[in-house]
């Protein structure tokens, strides 16, 4: 992983450690969703590199959202960042564990947001 790259996964790292865990540990909430959503990102070797930065920026940006998920605002911050992790997995066809990723988690994750 590139120097920038790291970094960026050291923020959203950092960031969804400061959300609540999920109440009951049988059930993912969003701190999970979101924590799994890295990994698969960052283990995706099909992803170039700059997709991963855009990708990883995106989930920065669904971690801010959920801080405060009620507020209208924040919904649409996720809607748009959801729609661009979409938009990243047909950029990036050959990378099929970021893929499925999102065709797993990403409905989760709009679920928790009421989209």
């Amino acid at each position: 992983m590139n120097l920038n790259l790291n970094k960026i996964s050291n923020k959203v790292k950092n960031s969804i450690s400061e959300l609540p865990a999920s109440p009951p540990p049988e059930q993912e909430g969003i701190r999970e969703l979101l924590e799994h959503l890295q990994r698969r990102i960052e283990g995706d070797e099909n992803l170039p590199t700059a997709n991963k930065a855009e990708a990883l920026s995106q989930v920065q940006a669904l971690v801010e959202a959920a801080k405060n998920a009620g507020i209208e605002e924040h919904r649409s911050i996720a809607f748009s960042a959801l729609q661009r992790l979409k938009g990243i997995v047909k950029e990036a066809p050959k990378a099929n564990n970021f893929k499925e990723a999102c065709e797993n988690i990403l409905p989760q994750i709009a679920t928790v947001f009421g989209l």
